[in-house]
C-alpha cells in the first residue's frame, strides 16, 4: 500500500521565509507560496506520517549548497504548537507520528501501546513554552529555521524499549 509524508517546515514554513532564510532555506522539495502551503494544511489529515527530513547539515554544507533542515528537536513542538493554533488535529497529529510510521515500516511491534508492544512512549508536557535556540540543540548542525520561534509543548521524557533514554533535554 502507499503511503505519505508531510515535513513541519512545508507546513510551517514558505516562499516568503526563504529572504529571512538565505542560503538555510535550501530544501528538496523547496518551500512553497502561501497559498501552496495553506492548501496543504486544508488537506493535511489525507496524509500519513509526519516527517522530519531531518538533514542536520552544518552552517558551512549550507553555505555550499546542502539542501535540508534540521527537524528532529523541532517536529513534535511544531506540530503541537498547530493543534494549538487549531489549524491540525491533534488525534491526527498523535497517529501520524506513531502507529501510521510504524505501520508504513511494518514495525508491528512498535506505535501502539499495548500488550505484546515494544514500550515506547513519549510523554508530553502541552503546557510547556520553550524559544528555540539551535545553540541548545542536540543536533550537530547549530542552526534551525525555526530559531527563536515560541512553541508550546514539548517532549519531557523519551522511553525505549521500556528505558528512559531522554529526560528534560538530556539524553541519559
Amino acid at each position: 500500500s502507499a503511503t505519505s509524508e508531510v515535513a513541519p517546515h512545508h507546513l510551517f514554513l514558505s516562499k516568503k521565509d526563504e529572504e529571512k532564510l538565505k542560503f538555510f532555506a535550501k530544501v528538496n522539495p523547496p518551500l512553497r507560496s502561501d497559498e501552496e502551503r495553506n492548501e496543504l494544511l486544508k488537506s493535511v489529515q489525507k496524509i500519513n506520517c509526519i516527517a522530519t527530513d531531518h538533514a542536520p547539515h552544518t552552517i558551512e554544507d549550507k553555505e555550499e549548497g546542502a539542501a535540508g533542515f534540521p527537524g528532529l528537536e523541532t517536529s513534535l513542538s511544531l506540530m503541537l504548537e498547530g493543534a494549538n493554533r487549531g489549524v491540525l488535529d491533534r488525534t491526527w497529529i498523535i497517529k501520524a507520528m506513531t502507529h501510521n510510521v510504524a505501520d508504513a515500516f511494518n514495525l508491528h511491534e512498535r506505535g501502539k501501546i499495548e500488550a505484546g508492544r515494544i514500550g515506547d512512549i513519549t510523554i508530553i508536557d502541552l503546557k510547556k513554552e520553550w524559544v528555540v535556540d539551535s545553540s541548545k540543540m542536540q543536533s550537530k548542525c547549530k542552526w534551525s529555521p525555526f530559531e527563536n520561534w515560541k512553541l508550546k509543548g514539548k517532549a519531557q521524557i523519551v522511553i525505549r524499549k521500556g528505558e528512559i533514554i531522554y529526560q528534560e533535554g538530556e539524553f541519559i
